[in-house]
């Protein structure tokens, strides 16, 4: 896995390998890290590549595009996936809240699994990314699950990691 972190981070990936890659950290904390960590040993080389001259205009294209993003981004709250409070919940899972107590993010390492487990409230799952297997179902990216309350002896898994929506209750 490393020579893959390399190559993600040295930019030697087709458009397509850095796309899964890209995808792949998202849900897997480990990777991500890896990643971030070959970012940290690898920055002094772009001292060494040496210095570039700028294009004539380059400050004021850059200036426009921020100008236009802070606009874009005006009376909306942003939190980026990494970003927040992430907690761990079982092995190879983790946790954020979002807006509120009821609404959650879960990322799920590959092959992490959560047992049976008791619903006080109704559950409602949106996978965003990666595979979600409940009993021999499989479920992918957009596939939405209602449990009712009561407990679900089902385990739940994933094979290749996931990103998962929980809203509990309505």
């Amino acid at each position: 896995m490393r020579n893959r972190i390399d190559d993600f981070v040295l930019g030697s990936m087709t458009p397509d390998e850095r796309a899964t890659m890209e995808l792949a950290r998202r849900f897997d904390p480990e990777l991500d890290q890896g990643i971030r960590d070959a970012e940290d040993s690898m920055a002094a080389l772009s001292v060494a590549a040496g210095e570039l001259n700028p294009s004539p205009g380059l400050w004021n294209r850059i200036r426009a595009a921020i100008d236009e993003q802070d606009e874009a981004m005006e009376n909306r709250t942003l939190v980026e996936l990494g970003d927040g409070d992430w907690q761990p919940m079982e092995p190879g899972i983790d946790s954020k809240l979002l807006w509120n107590e009821k609404t959650i993010m879960l990322r799920c390492a590959p092959g992490a699994v959560i047992a049976g487990h008791f619903h006080d409230e109704d559950e409602h799952l949106l996978v965003l990314a990666g595979d979600l297997v409940i009993g021999n179902r499989t479920f992918l990216a957009g596939d939405y699950i209602h449990s009712g309350k009561g407990f679900d002896r089902f385990v739940h898994t994933t094979r290749s990691g996931c990103l998962i929506l929980q809203q509990l209750g309505q």
